[in-house]
């Protein structure tokens, strides 16, 4: 299977600076040299699938969410999840989130 790369830097600083760690940290948890890995963070390199698995089990999240949100988005994510369920669910899901609120 051929590789995909991709440049950009997308939001692996975000994810990285989130946890408090290091790129050299990051780096050495994904078998990465330091200098590789700042690259890639600026987008100065591609990523490629197998490197973007690697960061999101580290991160304990999904791939797509390191190319496409901050790990502290959380509220887009809810918006996303609720316009993908059938109307009867979200109306049940708005009723449970309004109790959060009394």
């Amino acid at each position: 299977m051929a590789k995909t790369p991709t440049r950009a830097p997308l939001f692996f600083k975000a994810w990285r600076k989130s946890r408090g760690w290091t790129q050299d940290y990051v780096a050495e948890k994904i078998d990465m040299s330091g200098s590789n890995y700042s690259l890639l963070e600026r987008g100065e390199i591609d990523y490629t699938t197998k490197t973007l698995t690697k960061l999101a089990k580290l991160y304990g999240c999904s791939n797509g969410d390191l190319i496409s949100r901050g790990p502290n988005q959380t509220e887009d994510e809810l918006i996303r999840l609720a316009r993908d369920l059938p109307e009867e669910k979200r109306d049940q899901l708005l009723k449970i989130a309004k109790t959060f609120l009394n």
